[in-house]
């Protein structure tokens, strides 16, 4: 593995991140920028891997792209939860974030997502 402080490091880092983009899906840690961000260079399929279940990444052909910003977006403004993606529950997660602010979000509720254990045999995979 490179280093990310020098040029060749860098650069290694580029080629990774563009041949991970090419693949049939990506398998990252959650919270990965580099998984996530490399999925949407062909929109390649993402699964972001946590223990008690993994979530299914951004899918331009589902509810706000099955993305959760967008989707406490709409909660927040009172839209809801549909079919493809997350609503609220009227709760709120919260954290305490790096610089020790307390930070809400409405708590999106996600469902299985049956379609990625049948095409990528990937058990407890959520929407």
């Amino acid at each position: 593995m490179e280093r990310r402080d020098n040029r060749e490091g860098v650069v290694w880092g580029l080629v990774e991140w563009i041949v991970l983009g090419k693949t049939k899906i990506i398998l990252h840690s959650f919270g990965s920028s580099f998984g996530e961000e490399s999925s949407a260079i062909n929109l390649t399929p993402s699964v972001r891997m946590r223990l008690g279940g993994n979530i299914y990444g951004v899918d331009l052909g589902m509810e706000d792209c099955n993305h959760p910003q967008l989707q406490n977006i709409r909660v927040r403004r009172g839209g809801g939860g549909g079919e493809g993606g997350g609503g609220g529950g009227g709760e709120e997660i919260c954290y305490v974030d790096g610089k020790d602010r307390m930070v809400c979000q409405p708590k999106l509720i996600k469902k299985l997502c049956s379609e990625v254990k049948e095409r990528w045999g990937i058990e407890d995979v959520y929407c």
